[in-house]
């Protein structure tokens, strides 16, 4: 595991013994990606089964830490996972995945090359913005765009247009122990034509100018996105099971 990524990940788990499995980890309660609460991440580290908590869900941990030793993130790591948390996580209010973290060192970017027109975005790009968001009344548009306007005014909000219309959009959700967690979202008919590489690549760049490791999570069952991200220099750092919800509802309901 490179250097860099270790100071990161072991600072964003909350790892503090080597000796230790459960890590309670206050920021496994927190606020991910705007909407979303990251309660446990699963995951190994110098050979051995890391599990970092909220808190509030410590309690389920009663074992010796030799209990929950595993081989490696698999199916059955997740599986034990899921059974431990099921009693204390409504399971209509959560979700457990097997994830990817993945990241790109310097030497390794492959910068986007092509002509797409990108931009950052900027507080007067609302209605546009707004436009990718379909279906849905705009008070619901309204409170999107507020919860991202931090990031637009910090200038790591980037869009790709095509024809004066946004087409994908790639920013920087959170920032943590020194990495930076990426967003890319494209609309279907523009996938898989260089728009979201083109605006990943922008996102990247701007984490390395602003002295960020970039950090790209992705669903492993989502090859396009997991390609995407290769195509640019991004390889997996490490495997991780993820339980997550929507913040604001607590582990019990």
């Amino acid at each position: 595991m490179d250097s860099t990524f270790r100071s990161y990940y072991t600072g964003f788990l909350g790892v503090e013994n080597a000796d230790q499995i459960i890590f309670p980890c206050k920021r496994r309660a927190e606020p991910f990606s705007l909407f979303f609460v990251q309660h446990l991440i699963a995951t190994f580290l110098d050979s051995g089964p890391v599990i970092s908590v909220n808190p509030e869900l410590l309690s389920i941990f009663t074992l010796p830490d030799s209990a929950y030793q595993r081989e490696s993130v698999d199916t059955d790591f997740l599986e034990m996972i899921d059974d431990k948390i099921i009693d204390s996580l409504n399971p209509r209010f959560y979700n457990i995945r097997m994830m990817s973290r993945m990241t790109v060192a310097r030497s390794n970017f492959d910068e986007s090359k092509s002509d797409v027109d990108i931009r950052v975005l900027n507080e007067k790009d609302k209605a546009q913005f707004c436009k990718l968001i379909s279906g849905r009344g705009q008070r619901f548009c309204d409170d999107i765009w507020e919860a991202r306007l931090h990031a637009v005014q910090e200038g790591r909000y980037f869009a790709a247009f095509q024809n004066g219309e946004i087409v994908s959009t790639s920013f920087i959700s959170d920032i943590d122990s020194g990495g930076a967690n990426l967003v890319v979202s494209t609309v279907p008919e523009y996938r898989k034509r260089g728009f979201g590489k083109a605006v990943v690549s922008c996102a990247v760049k701007w984490c390395f100018s602003n002295g960020y490791l970039p950090i790209y999570l992705v669903d492993i069952r989502n090859t396009p996105s997991v390609e995407l991200a290769e195509s640019i220099g991004y390889r997996e750092a490490s495997r991780e099971v993820i339980v997550s919800g929507y913040h604001g509802i607590s582990p019990d309901n």
